[in-house]
């Protein structure tokens, strides 16, 4: 071989080394970058976990309080107790007389105030069914 393609020959290889050593770095720095970002996301994944479990936490301590205040026996008392509520006279549901498919049941008071007979002509309207 002749000298010059012996230097043409080195020259390509030099090239083609710097070339594959700016791959090189260049991969380097984007395994870094790569890494770098798994990392942080890693942390910001672990922080929301930790949040997730401090709000399923407070959400089954609200449910338990949500449970105690919907019980009859603890809105009665402090209906009574706070506000000076009393409780009503206890109604009782009858069978209803008309053949209107809207008032199957009427509600009467217990033998506080007489109930109103209602006759084919009469409204059907709450005003008429209810006692005041």
């Amino acid at each position: 071989m002749s000298s010059s393609l012996k230097t043409a020959a080195r020259c390509v290889a030099l090239v083609a080394l710097a070339a594959l050593l700016v791959v090189d770095v260049g991969s380097a720095i984007d395994v870094i970058w790569h890494r770098q970002q798994a990392r942080t996301l890693s942390i910001q994944l672990y922080k929301l976990a930790a949040e997730r479990d401090a709000l399923q936490s407070e959400y089954g301590r609200l449910l338990l309080e949500q449970a105690t205040y919907a019980d009859p026996q603890v809105v009665e008392e402090r209906a009574t107790r706070d506000l000076g509520m009393v409780p009503q006279p206890v109604l009782r549901l009858i069978r209803g007389q008309r053949t209107t498919p809207n008032w199957p049941l009427m509600i009467e008071r217990t033998r506080q105030v007489p109930t109103p007979t209602l006759t084919e002509d009469s409204p059907g309207h709450a005003s008429s069914v209810y006692a005041p």
